[in-house]
This record gives C-alpha cells, sequence and structure tokens, in this order.
C-alpha cells in the first residue's frame, strides 16, 4: 500500500512539473539579465544557473544554447562565450550540434572562450563553503567513457629499466594500438560485430571526452569528427579525425600530448612555445605542417595524418631514399636557422602523407621541438630511441643537446633511410657503449651498393665529437645535394 502511494505521489509531482520548453521561457530571461549585469558575482551566478538547468534537463542543452547565440546582442560578451563554452564542454553532442548551426563572431569566440571553473570563482568570492556544497551540480560528469579519463591519463606512465628500452624485435615493430580496457580484456577479431561495436564505442567515447570536447570550441576548423579509435603515439595519444574549413575537408591526426605528474602548467606553456615556433617553421620543404595547436585542456597539436613512419617502412631505392634524405635535411636546415632544435630525431619523427597518387611520397619531420620540453620533465628514456641518441644524451662529457645533436640524429636516421636498419642492435649498455666508443656504422655495410661519398657523410654527421660533425645542417644537406 505504502508503495503504490509513493508511486502515485511521484506520477502526481511529475504531471505538476512544467514541461522543458516552459522551463526555458521562464529561467532564460534572468539568465540573460545576470550575464548582461555589471556585477561579475551576478554574471557567474547566471551562468551557474544556465549549466544546472542544461545539467539537470539535458534535453534543454541544444535550444539552450541557440538562444544564448540568438542574443549575443544583449549579454555580457565574456559571459555568454565562457556561459557557451562550459556547455559545450558538459554537453558536447547537443550544444555542439547547436552551435554548428551558426557561423558569426559569436560562435567563432566561444572557440577560443576557456569554460567557467566555479568552484575557483566562488573561492574568489569567499564562497568556499557553497562550493562545496554544490560540488555535485558542477562536476556532473558526462555520457559515455571519455579518452581524456582513460587514454590519456593525467599520471605518466612509469618508465621501463634502460635494459628494456632497446628490443629490437619491439622496437623495429610498429607500435601495437593501446586498449583503452582497464580490465586487460583483448579486443574482438576485426571484422566481426563485436570488434565493430566495439570500434564504434572507441570513436563515440572519444567524440564524448572533454579533451575533443575543447578542441572543438577552440580550434580554427570548422567542424572535427573523430574517425578511427585513439592511437597511442610516441609523444601521447592520437585521435584520427577528419576537419573541415572553408568547405573543404582534411584528415588530420590530433595528438594530445602527456602531461607530467608535477609542473604541468610550466610543461603546458614550454610546449605551446614550441609549437608555435613549429607552427612558424612548417612553410619549409620537409616539415609536417601544423594545421592548429593550443594548450587547453592539455598541449595539442593537429597535423596533416599520416599513414606510416620511417620505423615501420621497407628501404626504398637508392635514389629515391637519397632524395627523401635531401629534402629532410633542407627541413632540418630551416628549423635550426630558426634557432630552433628538434632535440630527438629518430624514425617515429619521419612520416609519410597518407594521400596522394605518387609512388614514393616525400616524408617529413614531426615534433618539432618537442623532444626539448619532455626531457626536462621526463626520462628521456621513455621517449629517445637510444640507437639513435647522440652521445651527449648518455654522457654530459659531450655537451649539451643543441644543433649539432640534430645533426647526429640526422644521421642515424638517414642509416636508417638507406638500410631499412637501426645503426646499433643489441640492448641499452651495449648500445651506450658502442655510441661513446666511436663504433659508427656505415649503410654499406649493410647495402653494398651505397656510394662511399653517402657512407662519409653519414660517418660525419654521426661523429661523437661535435666538432668533427657538420658544423650545421644547412652544410650536411649541400653535402647531399651534390648527390641527387
Amino acid at each position: 500500500m505504502g508503495t503504490e502511494t509513493g508511486d502515485g505521489d511521484d506520477a502526481t509531482r511529475r504531471a505538476a512539473e512544467p514541461d522543458a520548453e516552459d522551463v526555458l521561457s521562464l529561467v532564460l530571461p534572468s539568465v540573460l539579465d545576470g550575464l548582461a549585469a555589471e556585477a561579475r558575482r551576478a554574471r557567474v551566478s547566471a551562468a551557474w544557473t544556465a549549466c544546472r538547468l542544461a545539467d539537470e534537463r539535458p534535453q534543454l542543452g541544444a535550444e539552450l544554447a541557440a538562444r544564448l547565440v540568438r542574443s549575443a546582442g544583449e549579454a555580457h560578451r565574456e559571459a555568454l562565450v565562457r556561459t557557451l563554452a562550459t556547455l559545450h564542454e558538459r554537453h558536447p553532442e547537443q550544444v555542439g550540434n547547436a552551435l554548428r548551426a551558426f557561423d558569426g563572431t559569436v560562435v567563432r569566440a566561444v572557440r577560443k572562450a576557456g569554460s567557467w571553473d566555479f568552484d575557483a570563482e566562488l573561492r574568489a568570492d569567499g564562497g568556499a563553503t557553497t562550493a562545496s556544497g554544490s560540488q555535485h551540480v558542477v562536476e556532473t560528469s558526462q555520457p559515455g567513457v571519455s579518452v581524456y579519463e582513460r587514454s590519456l591519463p593525467d599520471e605518466p606512465v612509469e618508465p621501463e629499466p634502460p635494459d628494456q628500452i632497446v628490443d629490437d624485435e619491439v622496437e623495429s615493430e610498429p607500435e601495437p594500438e593501446p586498449t583503452p580496457d582497464t580490465d586487460g580484456s583483448v579486443p574482438d577479431e576485426p571484422g566481426t560485430p563485436e570488434h565493430v561495436e566495439e570500434r564504434r564505442r572507441r570513436i563515440q567515447a572519444a567524440e564524448n571526452s572533454e579533451a575533443f570536447a575543447a578542441v572543438q570550441l577552440v580550434s580554427a576548423f570548422d567542424e572535427i569528427s573523430v574517425i578511427d579509435p585513439p592511437e597511442r603515439g610516441r609523444y601521447g595519444h592520437i585521435l584520427p579525425s577528419r576537419a573541415r574549413m572553408d568547405q573543404a575537408e582534411y584528415g588530420v591526426d590530433l595528438l594530445f600530448f602527456d602531461e607530467p605528474g608535477e609542473g604541468a602548467r610550466e610543461f603546458g606553456s614550454a610546449v605551446h612555445e614550441r609549437l608555435h615556433q613549429w607552427y612558424c617553421a612548417d612553410e619549409a620543404t620537409g616539415i609536417v605542417a601544423v594545421a592548429d595547436y593550443g594548450d587547453h585542456p592539455r598541449p595539442w597539436v593537429a597535423t596533416p595524418r599520416a599513414e606510416h613512419t620511417l620505423a615501420d617502412r621497407r628501404p626504398a631505392d637508392l635514389d629515391v631514399a637519397l632524395r627523401d634524405a635531401r629534402d629532410l635535411a633542407a627541413g632540418l636546415a630551416a628549423v635550426n636557422e630558426r634557432g630552433l632544435v628538434h632535440g630527438g630525431i629518430d624514425p617515429h619523427d619521419v612520416v609519410y602523407p597518407s594521400i596522394g597518387f605518387e609512388e614514393n611520397p616525400s616524408p617529413s619531420l614531426a615534433n618539432l621541438g618537442v623532444m626539448t620540453v619532455f626531457r626536462r620533465h621526463f626520462q628521456p628514456a621513455e621517449y629517445v630511441d637510444p640507437r639513435y641518441a647522440a652521445p651527449e644524451y648518455f654522457d654530459d662529457r659531450y655537451g649539451s643537446v643543441d644543433h649539432a645533436t640534430d645533426v647526429y640524429h640526422f644521421g642515424a636516421v638517414l642509416f636508417r633511410l638507406l638500410t631499412g636498419e637501426d645503426p646499433y642492435r643489441g640492448d641499452y649498455d651495449d648500445v651506450r657503449a658502442a655510441i661513446l666508443d666511436d663504433e659508427t656504422p656505415v649503410p654499406s655495410d649493410v647495402r653494398p651498393d651505397v656510394p662511399e661519398p653517402v657512407d662519409e657523410i653519414v660517418a660525419k654527421a654521426m661523429a661523437p665529437r661535435k666538432l668533427t660533425r657538420f658544423e650545421t645542417a644547412a652544410q650536411l644537406h649541400r653535402q647531399l645535394d651534390q648527390l641527387v
């Protein structure tokens, strides 16, 4: 009997509640008045009310966002765009669809805006107690499993011991696509209904993630969507995506960089500076273009979709390999002349485009300058392949990491480009000893048809002592250009 009465009361209460349209009509005028108020506290309160309304009634998210955009002239601009950015962050699908229906200055401002941090606003206004009591409303979780939570961990993975980093079988093969499952389960076989459904789930989870939602707002793209599940890249996780800008579509790799457990703010600022330098240098031949980049909610960069890297390619014909080496050296020279040090060139930084009709497309250098930041916040062995590392990475008596380091790394990559093999083999200690003992290999040891002048270029680039290497990447480029 008691249960029946309770059900009846619930039904009566639901019937008494106004429908979604009535709620919006009732609340929206107050929200707009608050956002247009002079007092900051009033604007924060209005923004919080709008976000709480969308949290409690998600079906209102799209219409609320649309009405806010249409009311742009009536509300305080900063408060409006931050409210829209927060709504999109919490309800990316509904609000994103509403924003994409507009193509005006307000929407572009939303893409560059940061969302509200209500907890911080309340603390700054003396309302820490209120923030504590309202925390469950402010931190309402988004539907689905987010890449930000699973595939983009906040804490760095513990580095492997040095003797496990150099493994011939593991390092010579492409890295397997990581599973987002925390229970250790193995994905279903490709082509099965289970695999198709799992793939769809992972793509949807990526698009629902906080990280991707933020990029949708702040990026220069008119539209961007995930087309494949996340992949583990060298410096972080990659979302293969499709982007639209000015009515043209592009395939892009959206890379979210790993973050250190401490010093994340300093790290993010330094990475952002390197990405800006990369962006300014990408017009040079042999450099991967930067479509867009940012630092919210963590450093990220969008580059043209890459089919593969030098790490998973077989050696090309000698003339093609030398052509590619010349073009890559031209790019490195242009980068160094701008004062930027790459800091960690290896086969994973030499990428090949995914589109085009050329039988042998030219490669480009990626991740310009990123390693110069990572090495100060992570163990270098986590991100630098020792088989391609200059002696100064093993022993500071050889000097610091600088432009001469790039010359050495390029010589090691040139060895791989010509032979399809790594310049050194063995465990970490063996590799370190060989590099420091001046046991520099030459390509003709593996590929006899490599001419002697090429051997001399590789040997000089990979000289242990900086004074005996090429003075600049430009000098290295000129030597290669004479052979092509």
